[in-house]
């Protein structure tokens, strides 16, 4: 039994090449930034690492389905002002 994990698509490889070189530098920025702060506030090492490896990615899905919290919602409202 076969079950489809995904969609295919082809593309532009210049694009997709853009594409994967902007994701990877704004989540590596976002990751370097997120680690710097709980570590100037003196996190455990383990909280820091949980924060990077599930709540960050989980937020980042949450913002993209347009299912965030009150929270977060209010928080990219702010951003996109900023913006």
């Amino acid at each position: 039994m076969q079950k489809t994990i995904g969609e295919v698509r082809k593309g532009n490889p210049d694009v997709v090449y853009e594409i994967n070189k902007l994701a990877t530098y704004y989540g590596i920025k976002a990751a370097v930034e997120l680690e710097k702060e709980l570590k100037s506030k003196n996190f455990d090492p383990v909280v820091i690492e949980r924060a990077l490896i599930s709540i960050a990615p989980e937020v980042m899905k949450a913002y993209l389905k347009g299912d965030l919290g009150h929270f977060a919602r209010s928080v990219a409202e702010q951003m996109q002002k900023q913006e």
